[in-house]
């Protein structure tokens, strides 16, 4: 292990100092392993891995990237989403997967889906100020969802669909149709985005669609519409889905200059 600490520091060092043909020299002999245990010790790096320079480099890890169980699934250049951000998401969340005791690397749509499927595995016990720290937190999302369009939208959706359920299992039915509304809102988000998300839809569930994005199993945002509504029930009537609807054309027509302002957000994975 010293021996790989000892590497990590000599990398970072020739970064510092914009020696970067050497970083190149150096990391095109790692693992998949190794870039994320000094993405881990050296989170800053990224910083200076995104110069031009590292381009190619990049483009080339992510050709090469594979998933388990699937040897012909191919991730995709992202709009939006720069490749070595993408390939240090990914393989940070996979280290992430195999420590016991999880330290949290870079941000990504894998490691903020991971995290929201922990904290919704345990609303069933949660309090009402559990409850508004999840919202909290999804809410801090936003800026990260705009990031990653459709699967993005999508992720906060289910979010605000688990927080629904659970308001309405507590009868706090204000608070439920709140949710049902903002699930409602992000939808259509979905909706809108899934024509120009394709690359990200590919990225963000390898390959397998749209039915990876929520627990149940539902394949298309129609379908994912139609059990939020019929789970609302009353507490989405219609003028509360156009109100949410309305909301979401705004903020998606704003979409293109606000992923500009917020090019370099990453979410905290803290509560």
């Amino acid at each position: 292990m010293q021996e790989k600490l000892t590497e990590y520091k000599t990398v970072a060092t020739f970064l510092d100092d914009a020696n970067f043909s050497e970083v190149i020299k150096h990391m095109r002999a790692w693992n998949s392993e190794q870039l994320a245990e000094f993405q881990l010790h050296y989170p800053h790096a990224i910083d200076h891995l995104k110069e031009p320079e590292f381009d190619d480099f990049w483009e080339a890890w992510r050709d090469k990237l594979r998933i388990p169980g699937s040897p012909d699934f191919r991730f995709m250049a992202q709009p939006g989403i720069k490749d070595v951000e993408l390939v240090i998401g990914y393989v940070s969340f996979l280290l992430d997967l195999e420590a016991k005791d999880a330290k949290g690397g870079y941000p990504s749509i894998y490691s903020v889906r991971r995290q929201l499927h922990q904290i919704y595995t345990e609303l069933n016990h949660a309090t009402e100020e559990d409850l508004q720290r999840t919202a909290g937190f999804l809410y801090n999302l936003e800026a990260f969802a705009k990031l990653q369009q459709c699967p993005g939208y999508l992720a906060l959706a289910n979010g605000y669909m688990q927080l629904a359920l659970r308001y309405q299992q507590m009868r706090l039915e204000e608070q439920s149709a709140a949710a049902f509304q903002l699930c409602w809102k992000f939808l259509h988000l979905a909706a809108l985005s899934e024509p120009h998300s394709q690359e990200a839809i590919n990225n963000a569930y390898f390959g397998r669609g749209l039915s990876l994005s929520n627990p149940f199993r539902l394949q298309s945002v129609i379908e994912m519409k139609s059990y939020c509504r019929k789970a609302a029930d009353e507490l989405l009537p219609l003028d509360a889905q156009t109100s949410a609807e309305k909301a979401a054309v705004i903020m998606y027509r704003h979409s293109n200059k606000l992923r500009d302002l917020a090019e370099d957000v990453r979410p905290s994975l803290g509560m």
